[in-house]
C-alpha cells in the first residue's frame, strides 16, 4: 500500500465562513436495515442510549452481505435513502424531478442538508465492488495517476456525498473539510454530510462499543498511549511521531516503539486507551491476545490498506479484532486508498485533543470521500469531555483499576512543569485512593530520579506481600522486577519473577 504520489486535488468549493452550531442528538440520523432484524435492534438501542428521536430511523430493504455491486447499492441505498432524507427535510433539494445521472443515481439538485451525523448500523453493506463496465462510462483525467481509475469504494464514504450534486465514481473526490477548523465551514463545505458506522464481528460487540463510549465521557479516558512506528514510508512514520508529541502534550503514559515489529506479546501493553500504528495486515503480539482487552472509550487506529475488507471477522484485519477487543472508536480501509488518501492520525490526534467530538475529528484528518475510509464508532462520542482536574475530583467506581492512569498522567504534567516534589506527593496520594502497579511504577522512576532510593524500594515492597499476581498486571511486575535488578537489588527482584511465574502456573 500506500505509495508516495503526490496528491491529485480537484479544486474545492470556495468558503464564506459560515459557523454552524455543536452536534446535537436531534439532528443524528440512523440507518438500519429493513431486513436484518438485528440490524434494527441495534438502531433502536443506540437511539434509546444517545436520546435520538425514533423519528430519524431510516429503514432500508437492502442486501445482508458486507461487498455489494453498483447496482444493488444505487438501487437499493443509494437512491432511496437520499428519497427519504428529501421526503423528510433532511436534505433541501430543488424540485422533484426523476432525472437520473448516467450510472442510474436519482439526480434532483440537493441545496443543503441538516444532518450533524449519518449513522448506519452493522447489517448494511460495507464496501462496493470495483465495476469495470461503469469505468467506461467516465472520461479518467490523462493527469490523473492511473492507479485512481477505480470505482470501488466504502458505501459510508459514497453516502457522505448524499447532498451533493452529482458527482463522478471513478477515482475520489477531495473531502472539502479536510484540515478545516469547523467555524470555517462554509455552505459549499457544509454538503458533506459525516458518516460514522456501528459496527463488528456481531451485535454485543457493537453495543459494547456504544457503552463504552458513554462511560468514558462520563468518566474520562483512562489509560496510557502507545505508538507503534516502523513502517514502509517515511511519511506515515513522520505523522504518527507527531501524533506522538501531541499525546505526550496531553500527559498520558506513552510507549513508543520504533522497530518493524509491532508491539510483542511479551512488552507492556496495559490499558491502551489510545493505540496508533501501521502497516501489518493483521493484529500480531499484544493486539491479537485473545484474552486482551482496551479500556473503555479507546480509540484504536492501525494504518493499513485493508484494514477494514471486513469487520465482522475475528481475526481478519484491523476493525473487527480491535471492535471484538473492546475499542470504542477505530477508522480503516475497505481497500487500497494509498497513504496520502486515508485518514491522517495527527491531525484527528489533535482534533480530539481540542475537544472535537468523534465524527468531526475523523472527517477533519480524512482527505478523500467516494473512496477507501470507514469510521467505526459513535460520532457523537468526546474522548475528552471531561477534563483530567474532574477526573481526578471524581474517580471512577467503574473499572476502577484505571483510576491510577489518571494520578500518572497528572504526575507527568507536573513534572513537565518542573514540579517534582508536588508531583511525588501527587502520586503517593493517589497511590492510596487508586493503587496499581502502573503507578507503583512511575512513582518508583520518579523517586529514582529525585534520588530518594529508599522511597522507590518502600514504593514497590507491596508486591511481597501479594500471593498472585493478575496476568493484566505481569508485565508491569516484571518491569518493577527488571528496575529492581538495574539497581542492585537481585533479590527482591527474583522474588517477584518468582510470583509471576506462580501466577502463570496457577493461570496461564
Amino acid at each position: 500500500m500506500l505509495g508516495n504520489l503526490y496528491l491529485f486535488v480537484l479544486v474545492f468549493l470556495g468558503t464564506s465562513g459560515v459557523v454552524f452550531g455543536k452536534p446535537s442528538v436531534g439532528r443524528v440520523v440512523v440507518v438500519a436495515n429493513q431486513n436484518d432484524f438485528e440490524s434494527q435492534e441495534l438502531a433502536h438501542y443506540y437511539m434509546a442510549k444517545r436520546g435520538i428521536p425514533d423519528e430519524n430511523l431510516v429503514l432500508l430493504k437492502t442486501d445482508t452481505k458486507e461487498e455489494i455491486s453498483w447496482d444493488v447499492f444505487i438501487a437499493t441505498i443509494f437512491n432511496p435513502l437520499r428519497k427519504e432524507l428529501i421526503e423528510a427535510g433532511w436534505i433541501e433539494a430543488s424540485a422533484s424531478t426523476e432525472r437520473t445521472d448516467l450510472h442510474g443515481r436519482w439526480t434532483p439538485i440537493p441545496l443543503s442538508h441538516k444532518i450533524d451525523y449519518l449513522v448506519i448500523c452493522r447489517g448494511v453493506p460495507l464496501k462496493i465492488q470495483n465495476d469495470s463496465e461503469r469505468l467506461k462510462l467516465e472520461t479518467f483525467p490523462p493527469e490523473a495517476p492511473e492507479i485512481l481509475n477505480a470505482n470501488r469504494s466504502a458505501v459510508d464514504s459514497e453516502l457522505a456525498l448524499m447532498a451533493y450534486p452529482s458527482y463522478s465514481i471513478v477515482g475520489f473526490i477531495p473531502n472539502p473539510l479536510f484540515h478545516v477548523p469547523k467555524a470555517e465551514y462554509s455552505v459549499q463545505q457544509r454538503r458533506v454530510i459525516k458518516v460514522a458506522r456501528l459496527d463488528g464481528p456481531d451485535s454485543a460487540s457493537v453495543r459494547s462499543l456504544i457503552d463504552q463510549a458513554c462511560e468514558a465521557e462520563k468518566y474520562g479516558l483512562r489509560g496510557r498511549a502507545y505508538v507503534d512506528l516502523g513502517g514502509p514510508y517515511s511519511k506515515g512514520d513522520t505523522w504518527l511521531e507527531t501524533t506522538a508529541e501531541i499525546i505526550d502534550e496531553m500527559g498520558f503514559d506513552l510507549q513508543v516503539e520504533t522497530s518493524k515489529a509491532l508491539i510483542t506479546s511479551g512488552a507492556r501493553f496495559d490499558a491502551p486507551a489510545l493505540y496508533f500504528g501501521w502497516w501489518k495486515a493483521a493484529p500480531e503480539g499484544a493486539v491479537a491476545n485473545s484474552d486482551f482487552r482496551f479500556p473503555p472509550g479507546a480509540v484504536a487506529f492501525h494504518i493499513h490498506s485493508f484494514s477494514a475488507k471486513t469487520v465482522r471477522s475475528l481475526n481478519q484485519a484491523w476493525v473487527g479484532p480491535m471492535v471484538m477487543r473492546g475499542a470504542t472508536a477505530v477508522m480503516g480501509n475497505v481497500n487500497e486508498p494509498y497513504l496520502e488518501f486515508s485518514h491522517y492520525p495527527h491531525y484527528f490526534m489533535q482534533a480530539l485533543k481540542d475537544g472535537w467530538t468523534l465524527g468531526d475529528a475523523a472527517f477533519y484528518s480524512l482527505p478523500s470521500l467516494s473512496w477507501q475510509a470507514v469510521l467505526i464508532g459513535d460520532p457523537l462520542y468526546v474522548p475528552f469531555k471531561v477534563t483530567l482536574d474532574e477526573q481526578v475530583r471524581n474517580l471512577s467506581q467503574e473499572h476502577p483499576r484505571l483510576n491510577q492512569y489518571v494520578f500518572i498522567r497528572k504526575m507527568r504534567l507536573l513534572e513537565r512543569e518542573g514540579k517534582q516534589e508536588e508531583a511525588l506527593e501527587f502520586g503517593q496520594c493517589g497511590f492510596i485512593s487508586a493503587p496499581g502497579f502502573a503507578l507503583a511504577y512511575a512513582l518508583a522512576e520518579a523517586y529514582l530520579s529525585a534520588g530518594e532510593r529508599a522511597k522507590m524500594l518502600q514504593t514497590v515492597d507491596f508486591i511481597n506481600h501479594l500471593s498472585y499476581i493478575y496476568p493484566e498486571d505481569r508485565m508491569i511486575a516484571k518491569a518493577i522486577a527488571e528496575l529492581l535488578d538495574r539497581e542492585g537489588e537481585g533479590k527482591k527482584a527474583a522474588e517477584i519473577y518468582r510470583k509471576i511465574r506462580d501466577s502463570e502456573k496457577q493461570n496461564p
